[in-house]
């Protein structure tokens, strides 16, 4: 969560909404959130589209029916709580949801050909900008909250790239040179997003050898391009030109590429020369053409015509390297304390060893099929095979309590790092204030302050020193209240567990249709980001048990004490979910003590 300076906001008493919104859509396109303050991967919209095609491949016995159950579970839920798809379905919803299997021949396929005609991208993107509109300018925080998540997975759906949304909205609200004075300006702000592709060029540079292909170039739209004839470059632009190594490298143009934005433009470029490198290396053995990462591109007009001013577009984040992630001096004591102090027998160690290796060509790979492969083969050799059980039963029945035990102590531990880098000094004015008697460590006395009535007052003060800062005083007040009463967190910690294991069934779905398919996923990246959490979550749990407590030493013994811990935690909740939370219990309802 980043506060960025709001000095040209002309008042933020009447921006309130506005603001929010800002905030809380620039977070969740930042590379580094946490995955739970992300937006959902997929929408009611694009949730129908999946089922349908899932079930395609049911009837077409690609894959077992069970997927589709589970894939219809999700879509009822996410209808549930959508009020966008309420909206666009109007009185017709009862219709449809809750969508079951009625066993007449075809139906449930029927109606999920109907709903995605109904809920077709397009259409869901008009009522979510409506939607996001109206809620701005209401003030209504948990429905722009929504309105964000249908807005942003839409508009990755569509094409849009995740970078070029964080430009649009930091240059939108955030550049001191653009006032923002009316709440109106959402308006403005929505119809950034147009539903229409751009014609791009773009210029990467390739090693020379690149030339022996040089008779397939007018096939695929490339061409040779020499220094001297790239005009209307500065900056940047100019610096990526002038850096090529003439004795080594060339200069290759792509024409005619249709994207949503300039970064999207890039990516098909440099997927369209890696594919011809590709190509060639199924002929040629020894080595690949070499491609740069980073290219210019510019817009070309109706006629095709190129006239504008180049622009550097750079290699996005790896999606391997997003995400909350160690100082390199924290991670060298890890790494240290590992190597001196790990013991576990051998076999586990050797399936430990493997999955870091693995881990590692997963981060240098830049093509995501690679990295998504390479992770959950990692998560399948370390999750012990066990005969009662499909694969995937297996995967998510130990994953699931490894992603859950810790789930509300790295909330609250973020949201105490938001707190601080908010304002250091206002923070430790707060936190310090909490008696140690409320816990053994700061993070214990912090979440003390959130959750108990108690420290109310103490609460109240700091929401009312974050008027300019509307997304943190939401972030705070949400998780007082849900934090602070026992069948709150029970409700929390169970839909979390329910988004898990559908989440790792699509993890698991991807895998099958890359490897027996041959399919090409739009929302990869984002599932790659989830696998490497899920992967780093496992193995630094197991190790921390070896290292710490030195209680196991097995991979099974691992997962079966997580298992114990989970389970007594889950029937903690259960049996006490009714009662008031207070300064003896609220370690065991947050954190299984």
């Amino acid at each position: 969560m980043q506060k960025d300076n709001i000095s040209h906001w002309s008042s933020t008493v009447d921006l309130k909404g506005l603001l929010f919104f800002a905030q809380r859509l620039k977070e969740c396109l930042f590379d580094y959130t946490l995955d739970t303050f992300k937006p959902r991967v997929l929408n009611t919209s694009i949730l129908c589209h999946e089922a349908l095609n899932v079930y395609r491949d049911v009837e077409n016995n690609k894959i077992d029916s069970k997927n589709l159950d589970y894939l219809i579970e999700e879509l009822n839920w996410s209808f549930k709580s959508d009020q966008i798809v309420k909206n666009l379905l109007g009185n017709e919803r009862e219709l449809f949801f809750p969508l079951v299997d009625s066993g007449k021949k075809n139906d449930l396929k029927l109606k999920l050909e109907l709903l995605n005609k109904r809920t077709k991208p397009s259409i869901y993107l008009k009522y979510t900008t409506e939607f996001i509109s109206e809620s701005v300018k209401l003030n209504h925080k948990n429905d722009i909250n929504l309105g964000i998540d249908a807005f942003v997975s839409t508009l990755k759906a569509f094409g849009f790239s995740q970078g070029y949304l964080y430009y649009k909205t930091h240059n939108f609200f955030f550049n001191r040179g653009n006032k923002i004075n009316n709440v109106n300006q959402i308006d403005e702000f929505l119809e950034c997003f147009i539903l229409s592709q751009n014609s791009y060029s773009c210029i990467f540079k390739v090693s020379k050898d690149f030339e022996e292909i040089s008779k397939t170039y007018s096939k695929f739209k490339i061409s040779k391009i020499e220094i001297g004839e790239i005009n209307n470059v500065k900056g940047l632009p100019k610096r990526f030109v002038s850096s090529i190594d003439e004795d080594n490298q060339i200069f290759i143009k792509c024409d005619n590429i249709k994207a949503y934005d300039v970064n999207i433009s890039r990516k098909n470029s440099f997927n369209l020369l890696n594919k011809l490198s590709d190509y060639f290396a199924f002929y040629h053995h020894k080595e690949k053409f070499e491609i740069s990462s980073d290219c210019i591109a510019v817009i070309n007009d109706s006629d095709g015509v190129t006239n504008g001013d180049w622009v550097y577009v750079n290699n996005p984040t790896n999606p391997m390297t997003k995400g909350v992630d160690k100082k390199k001096d924290k991670a060298a004591i890890q790494l240290e304390r590992f190597l001196t102090s790990a013991n576990f027998e051998p076999v586990t160690f050797r399936k430990i060893d493997r999955a870091i290796d693995l881990h590692g060509l997963s981060i240098e790979s830049l093509n995501f099929e690679n990295q998504i492969l390479n992770l959950w083969i990692s998560l399948e050799m370390l999750i012990p095979h066990d005969s009662d059980s499909s694969k995937i039963q297996q995967i998510t029945n130990t994953l699931v309590p490894f992603m859950t035990i810790d789930y509300l102590k790295s909330l609250l531990r973020y949201l105490a790092s938001d707190i601080t880098k908010w304002n250091f000094h206002r923070a430790r004015h707060y936190f310090s204030s909490i008696p140690d008697e409320y816990g053994a460590n700061n993070l214990e006395r912090f979440s003390a302050f959130i959750c108990l009535p108690e420290f109310k007052e103490q609460r109240d003060n700091l929401l009312s020193e974050l008027d300019n800062f509307p997304l943190l005083r939401n972030r705070i007040f949400y998780f007082s209240q849900n934090l602070g009463k026992p069948k709150y967190i029970h409700s929390l910690i169970k839909s979390h567990e329910q988004k898990l294991f559908w989440h790792l069934r699509r993890i698991y779905r991807t895998r099958n249709q890359i490897i027996h398919d041959g399919k090409r996923i739009g929302y990869l990246e984002t599932l790659v980001e989830n696998g490497h959490n899920y992967l780093d979550t496992f193995l630094e749990t197991i190790i921390n048990m070896n290292i710490d407590d030195k209680r196991i030493n097995t991979l099974e013994q691992g997962i079966k004490n997580v298992e114990l811990l989970y389970n007594r935690y889950n029937s903690y909740l259960s049996k006490n979910k009714d009662k008031t939370m207070d300064k003896d219990n609220f370690l065991n309802f947050l954190f299984g003590r």
